[in-house]
């Protein structure tokens, strides 16, 4: 039974009259474009993100995760890290070869992905980067057949925050160039795509889509 739901997400069931645009999603994922969803708050947004992330296309895997209340890069990559180590497939894969210095304490206590983000938050806070690159580079092997959609929600507030700051702008710069890689790198193409979501008008927006935009729904 559909229930009318006011405010917060809805999934499933609940989604109603949405269908379509969950279809038109991916479709357009499935011609290996990324997405960048931006509208007002209060339109469907996350409702739609968090559909894709529920029930998956066949060989797709997707991650979701908020990052409006990140402290800067070093968050969002511990939540995708922290996310992927929840699929079993992923977990054994992500934390192989040589892990950077940052993540090696925070990968030895795995436990439910909100707690293993936290942790590994702040393990990176002051050196992000070598776990980005590390990610990236697991990025590139993939397990066999599989696809992966990493939904970041909210980026253009975190990208706004960090803009305050001088070290933040340097941050977000450089954040910003490796999502345009992800993009462009043809190592990564068919295997890994990003759904960028976030409100309108926010001050973030214009540098979030500044590298090469991908297809906005």
């Amino acid at each position: 039974m559909t229930r009318n739901v006011t405010g917060p997400p809805v999934i499933g069931d609940d989604l109603y009259g949405r269908h379509q645009e969950v279809d038109q999603l991916w479709a357009v994922l499935e011609r290996m474009e990324d997405l960048l969803m931006l509208a007002p708050r209060r339109v469907g947004k996350t409702s739609l993100m968090r559909e894709l992330h529920r029930d998956p296309r066949a060989n797709w895997d997707v991650v979701y995760v908020d990052v409006e209340d990140a402290r800067g890069a070093a968050g969002l990559f511990a939540r995708v890290m922290a996310e992927l180590a929840q699929h079993g497939r992923y977990r054994n894969w992500l934390g192989s070869g040589q892990l950077p210095h940052a993540l090696r304490s925070g990968w030895a206590s795995l436990k439910r992905a909100k707690v293993l983000g936290v942790e590994l938050e702040r393990a990176l806070r002051s050196d992000w980067v070598p776990a980005a690159d590390h990610l990236e580079r697991r990025l590139e092997r993939l397990p066999d057949g599989r696809r992966l959609l990493v939904i970041i929600d909210e980026l253009p507030i975190l990208i706004s925050r960090m803009l305050d700051s001088e070290d933040g702008r340097k941050d977000a710069s450089v954040l910003l160039a490796k999502l345009r890689h992800w993009r462009q790198t043809p190592s990564l193409r068919g295997k890994v795509q990003t759904l960028i979501g976030g409100s309108t008008g926010l001050k973030g927006c214009s540098a979030a889509c500044a590298c090469r935009p991908p297809s906005m729904i």
